[in-house]
């Protein structure tokens, strides 16, 4: 019965055109097959998986039969009616996946997406219409396009360096031969909410619920997407394979780790083999389907391990090394990672869940690593104990948490006399291994500059941070000084305020002007006061337009919000668009980002108190790379809605050397800058 289908997939593979010979593509029917071979292994009796396969185009036959019946063509109609035979007989909290394998494709009047099915072209549009109305219905949906998601950059196997040269997943848009496919619906419209965050304009996947979905794509809007010849002698879609490996290789160990880990891993896989490829996650709830993903964000947080082939050629009597491979870090000096630094590194199919890289029978899978040379967003390692040096030779994929971190530039923050001898003792001494925080006493370090500074206030007996004008910071919890359990919520507390600042401070010191002049990044909105900073009324939006003005590169921009409560958000992320954006060379239309101010609290949202005619203050920083890099360590919770404590030491993987980054180093160049908005709540009488 349709009620006992939890599950449901849709994969559509189109090698062949109806209407177009040219670029046929073997390896997009090989990708589905192959996918719905590993799902059948999913499908159990308690959670059968209901699949639905479209293909046309294989290697053996244009039908691809897998018995005596042909398959189904997927052709627009016959996609339409599998989504709506999902759409049907579902039922709220179903799980639906979708793979599609085949030309992507770009409508030159809008520059939208559009994939190729056998007949004619779909519109991204129209395929949105169909996953918000399982959206609708409670379905939350995984949507892997093994396309060009672009197409705006074309390229030939002739004209571009690839390891595993193979056919492009793009046809340029014909309208004299390729008919569009359009749903007479309309979809659901949506507003933006209310509230202090991000909210992308022209979004293509406005129309999706963050919670709801999660899309992997197979390259960048400014890519293409290549199909690779595998070991075997098969043509395979690049993602399509190497998702494929990495699901199988986590269920046959019965692992779990997080979408952001295969991510990551997937990432790791095509820098080292297929490097003009960098594939895209967005979204969140959807990765769900697959019962190995179903983990909360691992914390730390890893970088993913890749091996590259040394290249420069030795003298045999110089040549010491046993193999010419590099163990290669997906971390770098953009990411705080210095010479000297400690890693230990596990095998990618390691568990993430309930600390079971520490559990009995488990930390024998570890192996400890030194970072030997650093570049921009990669680090090149070295195996600390000689016997490990094999394990890599395995063929196994991995990844790596900082193990040792230490930066002499951190924030400084002042004990007065006022606190007990006692307790200044005690925080000073836990103070000591933190990499952010230094406490300073007024007897050994009476003439250094503070940032903060500690006070016991003699009537309430209880703790105030304050700045050095001794106003009192806001939104900090009540410490009164009574036991053991004060000092270590104290030491919390002036742990996260400092990592909170640290990163706040960092800027680029020594940006490079060429880099620096190919963009624009602009307020659209608010004129800057004297101080430089932005004064907006409660409910007001203030926005910023980024505009690349390099006809060749892409940009790639974070967005971090630093807000009343202590937390630092990655609004990027948190609007499901990945690690960061890409803004396409020579874009047509400036990328603009809007944020929605409130003053009045909400702690969710960083607001300020209730009824105060206090502004609040919020940091908006902006980075801008060159490069696509991820930023899975940069974030804080709001005081108090987490422990920190543990935690500090892994937020540095974007901050330290981004002020040091040497300027003959060009691999990668950033940019980055703050902006004080101020949010002043509207009274009554207005």
């Amino acid at each position: 019965m349709a009620s006992a289908r939890s599950r449901w997939a849709v994969l559509i593979g189109t090698g062949v055109l109806a209407r177009r010979a040219e670029n046929p593509l073997p390896g997009a029917a090989t990708d589905v097959i192959t996918m719905k071979e590993y799902l059948q292994t999913m499908s159990t009796d308690s959670t059968p998986i209901d699949i639905a396969l479209l293909v046309v185009g294989g290697p053996a036959d244009t039908n691809c039969s897998e018995g005596p019946q042909p398959l189904p063509l997927p052709t627009c109609q016959a996609v339409i009616d599998a989504f709506r035979r999902v759409i049907d007989l579902g039922q709220p909290g179903d799980y639906v996946y979708i793979h599609f394998a085949g030309h992507g494709t770009r409508l030159p009047e809008t520059a939208c997406l559009a994939i190729y099915l056998y007949d004619k072209a779909m519109k991204g549009h129209d395929l949105r219409n169909e996953l918000v109305k399982m959206e609708d219905k409670g379905m939350q949906i995984t949507l892997v396009l093994d396309c060009c998601f672009s197409g705006s950059v074309l390229r030939t196997p002739e004209d571009e360096t690839w390891h595993a040269p193979g056919p492009i997943r793009f046809l340029e848009f014909d309208p004299a031969v390729d008919g569009v496919f359009d749903d007479d619906m309309v979809p659901s419209s949506t507003t933006s909410p209310q509230t202090r965050g991000a909210v992308m304009q022209n979004d293509p996947f406005a129309l999706l619920k963050s919670d709801g979905y999660g899309i992997l794509a197979a390259c960048g809007p400014h890519e293409s997407a290549r199909e690779i010849t595998t070991p075997d002698k098969k043509q395979h879609g690049a993602l399509s394979y190497v998702l494929v490996q990495a699901l199988r290789v986590l269920n046959r160990f019965d692992s779990q780790i997080t979408p952001e880990s295969l991510h990551r891993h997937i990432c790791a896989r095509f820098h080292a083999e297929f490097p003009a490829q960098t594939p895209m996650r967005y979204g969140n709830g959807g990765f769900v389907f697959f019962k190995n993903l179903g983990v909360k964000q691992a914390w730390p947080a890893f970088a993913s391990i890749f091996f590259k082939v040394d290249t420069v050629k030795r003298p045999p009597d110089e040549d010491k090394a046993p193999s010419n491979r590099k163990i290669m870090l997906d971390a770098g000096k953009a990411h705080g990672v210095c010479v000297g630094d400690q890693f230990v590194a596990y095998p990618y199919y390691a568990s993430e869940s309930d600390n079971a890289l520490v559990a009995p029978g488990r930390r024998q899978l570890s192996i400890e690593l030194v970072v030997t040379q650093t570049g921009s967003l990669t680090s090149e390692l070295a195996v600390k104990n000689d016997r490990d040096e094999g394990r890599f030779k395995q063929g196994l994929t991995w990844k790596a948490r900082r193990l040792d971190l230490y930066d002499p530039s951190r924030v400084r923050i002042r004990l007065t006399p006022s606190v007990p001898n006692l307790d200044r003792e005690w925080l000073v001494r836990e103070s000591k291994g933190h990499p952010y925080l230094s406490l300073l006493t007024e007897e050994s370090d009476a003439q250094s500059a503070c940032v903060f500074q500690v006070v016991m206030n003699k009537e309430s007996l209880a703790y105030e941070i304050q700045t050095e004008a001794c106003q009192r910071l806001s939104n900090l919890p009540v410490l009164i000084s009574s036991s053991e359990l004060t000092r270590n919520t104290l030491m919390t507390v002036l742990g996260h305020i400092a990592a909170f600042k640290y990163f706040e401070r960092i800027t680029n010191e020594v940006a490079d002007k060429a880099f620096k002049s190919s963009f624009e990044l602009n307020d659209t909105t608010h004129a800057p006061g004297p101080d430089g900073s932005y004064d907006v009324k409660d409910g007001e939006t203030w926005s910023m337009t980024l505009h690349n003005r390099d006809p060749e590169h892409p940009k790639y921009l974070a967005v971090f919000s630093f807000d009343s409560t202590w937390r630092v958000r990655n609004l990027v992320t948190e609007a499901d668009r990945g690690a960061s954006l890409v803004i396409e060379p020579q874009n047509k239309f400036p990328l603009r980002i809007t944020m929605t101010a409130k003053a009045t609290e909400n702690p969710q949202q960083g607001g300020g108190s209730a009824g105060s005619d206090k502004p609040v203050e919020d940091i908006v920083k902006f980075f801008v790379t060159s490069k696509p890099t991820t930023f899975p360590f940069m974030i804080l919770p709001s005081i108090g809605e987490d422990g920190v404590r543990g935690r500090t030491d892994q937020l540095r993987q974007l901050l330290q050397a981004l002020r040091d980054v040497d300027r003959g180093d060009h691999e990668a160049c950033w940019y980055s800058e703050n902006f004080l908005i101020r949010t002043h709540p509207v009274s009554a009488e207005a």
